[in-house]
């Protein structure tokens, strides 16, 4: 079976969650006899947008289309690309896949999964996050706050213009406006750019119609797939709560990598209790929040380590140094190669995941679990599908320090409460099983 990829990004040019999914499912395809071939958005701000450069990584092509956005004249082009469309064409042509895998399109174009339905090529789509609902991403509006989607009571159009019709153009107005406008994956890129070829403003959403048909391109190129997969419950119910057919949306949880005992950290204080972050230094993920709960704890014996990229918000990674000054308890360590996985997790006695929005699914949080350490995460999304209170961790209210500096007193001050086997409470697939049971849908 030929089977081609598509996705918003590669490695080692791009490392987050789903790029490096997309690298590690290709591995794991070509070791089960697939015939894998990858399409993914490339950054390169030297070349020309639609340049393709071709790669190869063990017996897999890599085709990677230059989209830094140079050119950017209006906001239909953050999702349509009629020049990615006739790239992709050719493509297609060029290695005739069996079937389409759709993990991203961010970076892309939403057109792509139709004109694979129109060359009678059957394909499948990954509904990792909520791009196709929204435009920041994450479903965190302009104010902060936890938005619905679209066709759950969110308002779109009031959350990109804060409904100012008259304001069109970049030019009007701050850089600021791209933080509501461009997702956090785009947002650097786009301010280089901009700021370089001043003779390129895209236009904002002149109406709630543009949105409304910015929904209607992506509804109409994901129900056409074979199927949809979501990484767990919480994901699926936000799509179909927004319109998306239940029957047709697939729950497949996402795999863990195999754990290198051979990489770890020693412990060098042995009463010593270690907290750790592991993740992108963005608000969304509540970083400031762990800080400020751990400042209050009085106690000589413990360590924060924050593991993570701190180059995407700049103004909130000097919120965070700030709050860290004047306390060597904490630690920053920065951004890490996935490969370091099993060093970074040695560092660490329990984990904490304090996110504000919804986390579609958490690798982190299995990562943790399935090295027998305890995860205290926000009690929202899907974390509560596997932390199980007293079990393999604890749940704290979202945004809530208090709530979370009390589990943390509650740990420090009881050195006989004990987690035993932590990842016997929730089923954690291997990469392996997780590749098995894709295949096997697509197969049906």
């Amino acid at each position: 079976m030929k089977l081609l990829i598509v996705t918003n990004g590669f490695p080692p040019s791009a490392t987050g969650g789903v790029e490096v999914y997309s690298q590690d499912l290709a591995l794991s395809l070509l070791n089960k006899e697939v015939e894998v071939s990858v399409l993914a958005r490339e950054t390169n701000i030297k070349l020309k947008d639609y340049q393709l450069l071709v790669e190869k990584l063990n017996d897999i092509k890599i085709y990677k289309i230059i989209n830094d956005f140079k050119e950017l004249k209006n906001f239909e082009q953050f999702y349509i690309n009629h020049e990615i469309n006739k790239i992709y064409e050719s493509i297609i042509e060029d290695i005739h896949p069996d079937v389409v895998l759709f993990n991203h399109l961010i970076g892309l174009s939403v057109s792509l999964p139709l004109i694979t339905k129109q060359n009678k090529i059957p394909y499948f789509v990954m509904l990792h996050d909520y791009w196709p609902l929204c435009q920041r991403v994450n479903l965190i509006n302009s104010k902060n706050k936890i938005c619905p989607g679209p066709k759950a009571g969110g308002n779109c159009f009031d959350c990109l213009t804060n409904n100012s019709i008259n304001i069109t153009k970049f030019s009007d107005i701050s850089f600021l406006l791209i933080k509501k406008l461009i997702p956090y994956y785009l947002r650097q890129k786009i301010k280089e750019i901009l700021g370089l070829r001043s003779s390129f403003y895209p236009t904002l959403p002149s109406n709630k119609y543009t949105l409304i048909k910015r929904f209607d391109n992506f509804y109409n190129s994901i129900i056409n797939a074979r199927a949809i997969f979501v990484p767990s419950l919480f994901v699926k119910n936000i799509y179909v709560r927004n319109g998306y057919p239940d029957g047709q949306i697939k729950v497949l949880p996402l795999g863990i990598r195999e754990i290198n005992h051979n990489k770890t950290h020693i412990k060098e204080v042995a009463n010593e209790i270690r907290f750790g972050f592991i993740g992108t230094l963005i608000p969304i993920k509540g970083v400031d929040i762990v800080i400020k709960a751990f400042k209050k704890l009085p106690y000589t014996n413990i360590k924060l380590y924050i593991f993570g990229r701190d180059d995407v918000n700049i103004n909130y990674t000097n919120y965070l140094y700030d709050l860290c000054k004047g306390d060597e308890r904490i630690i920053l360590k920065g951004k890490f190669h996935p490969d370091e996985r099993d060093l970074i997790y040695s560092y660490i006695d329990y984990l904490i995941i304090p996110s504000i929005s919804g986390e579609s699914f958490s690798l982190v949080a299995r990562e943790a679990l399935i090295r027998n350490i305890p995860v205290i995460a926000s009690d929202i999304g899907a974390l509560s599908e596997v932390i199980l209170p007293g079990k393999n961790g604890f749940l704290f209210q979202p945004g809530n320090i208090n709530s979370l500096y009390k589990i943390l007193s509650k740990i420090i001050l009881s050195p006989s409460y004990k987690f035993n086997n932590v990842d016997s409470f929730s089923k954690i697939y291997t990469f392996d099983e997780h590749t098995d049971l894709l295949l096997q849908y697509i197969k049906e």
